[in-house]
């Protein structure tokens, strides 16, 4: 008999497995419910507004070139992305969830969800729980604040999953989750409150702190149960995916594991794949504790694994530049993503033996094969963001694109830094443990002085190309307010490609390109050596491939081009020995986003001022071109 025939059953089960060494399956004691709920499937349209009218609607934020009148009071100039929700809109902290799909960018926070255009044209945004008219879950129930929000693309089903709780009492606690019905998020959502109420040995617990995953088969929400002065384990709700998708009655198992806190459920990229989990309890600073889910559809086990890792222990206080000391989260893991057999996962430690208790955000990549089934689990790498005296890092999010390549979102400040966002990444190649020069994604306006920040920032992976990274995360616009930044994670690689007609005595140039800074919304940096002094250069940029023809002596560019320029080489005018920097800001444009890479034309001569001829130039790719 299949279990979604059984409502309001329990069982008791006892996993008893050897646990000689830390590579050896843990024994977990498991309490075993599954349950039934009923929909309720709405639209969007049905909310009046589709977008509710609250303080700092977010917009798009146009880039420009400082001195352009365009910039004034922009002071964020060439930055690209747009502000996503802010603190008019909900709690402290805010929590930030990101979602990617086709079409759309969706935001939760505490307790706002909010879905723009991928170009960043705001077409809804709600709150949460009561509020709105109707709130998001308000249609079904939610009358307490809705918190701990999570949301996900699922690629798998090209759906968006929208998760939060509500538990403000130890008597009172529901799981709150959404389905859309395709890949757009304006129209039907299956809507589901479901009872979350926990009693342990006599004693009646709230959930907090999520975790939102899924396989192919089920959706597995993580929930802490938070006691009377102590913590109870983690509530594990497995949702059966198919009645989600279809809106029909939800089929939910709960299990609980006492011996686990603030676990983190997989997104698992994979139509095979079983559901995974990981987690840190604070205290056990030598090891990260791995579990999967099997049987998934009928009777529900969880296995679960210790992994010995590089000692850690429990971050401190974060400083800010003119603000007071941040809570951390005691190195709990702040997400988790599962790609090709790898599990991901990244936290806040204090590395131990650093000589000033400095804060740094570590990821981990830890091959998975296929355990419990078969093979087992085994630390394939790990490394710590550590960007110098001073800096701390913390907050990071991390995922894992098609390409192997993998990328971490994460908040970095200082004594002498104010708040700001950040992202790093490393292709497959790079030697293990090491992630690429981070790169700055939102810059803070000043100190900050309320005592919580984060808690989590969001990371997801573009959806159209399984490549391109998005993010979201918050930065302080004054001492006690907040906004939040979301952006594509940017590009970091560029080539360029030496184009010349073959006629005599034309002279040449050697184009390099500085690829340290992101180049999609940020400055680009090109340094043209070896070529000749007093000449006049321009850039010529556009959104796709240029369109290039010799003839005789002259290099022909298709238009229509932007022009930035001229610009006088500079150094001793002697042929050969000059050079030039020039910074130009390339647009955050929407038709760049997801697009494997978009070129450039360095041009010289006058006539390139007209897109018509010149005897010498460069193309210059920009992109991910690995």
């Amino acid at each position: 008999m299949r279990a979604f025939v059984l409502c309001a059953a329990s069982f008791a089960t006892s996993l008893s497995v050897a646990t000689a060494n830390r590579s050896q399956e843990l024994a977990v004691r498991e309490n075993f419910t599954v349950s039934c709920a009923s929909p309720v499937n709405t639209s969007t349209f049905d909310v009046q507004p589709q977008v509710q009218v609250l303080p700092s609607e977010p917009t798009w934020r146009a880039l420009c070139n400082e001195g352009d009148e365009s910039c004034a009071g922009d002071p964020d100039p060439l930055l690209g992305g747009f502000d996503g929700s802010d603190k008019s809109y909900g709690l402290i902290p805010p929590d930030c969830g990101i979602a990617v799909g086709p079409g759309h960018v969706i935001q939760t926070i505490n307790e706002t969800i909010s879905w723009w255009t991928r170009d960043g044209v705001l077409e809804y945004s709600n709150w949460l729980s009561t509020g709105g008219s109707p709130g998001f879950f308000e249609e079904v129930g939610a009358v307490d604040i809705v918190f701990d929000p999570r949301c996900v693309f699922d690629p798998l089903e090209q759906r968006f999953i929208v998760l939060g709780i509500e538990s403000i009492t130890f008597t009172s606690a529901w799981i709150d989750i959404a389905v859309s019905d395709d890949s757009d998020p304006n129209g039907i959502w299956h809507k589901y409150r479901t009872r979350a109420n926990t009693r342990v040995d006599g004693v009646d617990f709230r959930i907090d702190y999520t975790g939102l995953g899924f396989n192919s088969k089920v959706i597995v929400v993580t929930t802490t149960l938070v006691g009377p002065g102590y913590h109870g384990g983690v509530k594990y709700r497995v949702f059966q995916k198919d009645p989600l998708l279809n809106g029909t009655q939800a089929v939910y198992f709960d299990l609980h594991d006492p011996d686990s806190l603030f676990v983190q459920s997989a997104p698992v990229i994979s139509s095979s794949a079983l559901p995974y989990l990981v987690s840190a309890n604070y205290g056990d600073g030598d090891k990260i504790r791995v579990q999967a889910l099997t049987n998934v559809e009928t009777f529900p086990r969880l296995h679960t694994i210790d992994l010995a890792v590089t000692p850690w222990e429990d971050p401190y206080y974060i400083p800010n530049k003119e603000g007071q000391l941040i809570q951390n989260v005691h190195g709990i893991l702040l997400n988790s993503w599962h790609r090709d057999q790898k599990l991901y996962a990244a936290h806040c430690i204090d590395a131990v033996g650093a000589p000033t208790g400095k804060n740094v955000a570590r990821w981990y990549e830890i091959d998975t094969d296929r355990w419990p089934v078969s093979g087992t689990v085994t630390l394939s790498q790990q490394g710590d963001i550590d960007l110098g005296p001073g800096v701390h890092t913390s907050f990071p999010s991390i995922a894992r694109n098609g390409q192997g390549e993998v990328a971490v979102i994460f908040a970095r400040s200082g004594p002498n830094e104010y708040l700001s966002v950040w992202y790093t990444k490393r292709l497959d190649a790079d030697p293990a443990g090491t992630m690429r020069q981070a790169l700055e994604l939102k810059a803070g306006r000043t100190g900050y002085d309320e005592v919580t920040w984060g808690h989590y920032f969001g990371i997801a992976v573009d959806p159209v190309n399984d490549k391109e990274f998005w993010g979201s995360g918050e930065y302080p616009t004054t001492h006690h307010s907040w906004s939040t930044w979301v952006s594509t994670l940017g590009f970091t690689k560029g080539t360029v490609t030496f184009v010349e007609p073959g006629c005599p005595g034309s002279g040449g140039f050697v184009p390099v390109l500085d690829v340290s800074k992101a180049l999609i919304g940020m400055p680009v940096i090109l340094d043209v050596k070896d070529s000749i002094g007093g000449a006049l250069w321009f850039l010529v940029t556009g959104t796709t491939e240029a369109s290039f023809k010799e003839y005789g002596c002259d290099l022909y560019v298709g238009l229509p081009w932007n022009v930035v320029g001229p610009l006088v080489m500079e150094g001793p005018q002697v042929a050969g020995q000059g050079h030039a920097t020039l910074s130009a800001g390339l647009p955050n444009d929407p038709l760049l986003v997801g697009t494997t890479f978009v070129t450039q034309a360095l041009i010289l001569d006058a006539g390139a001022a007209q897109g018509l001829a010149t005897t010498r130039g460069a193309i210059v790719a920009i992109g991910d071109l690995e």
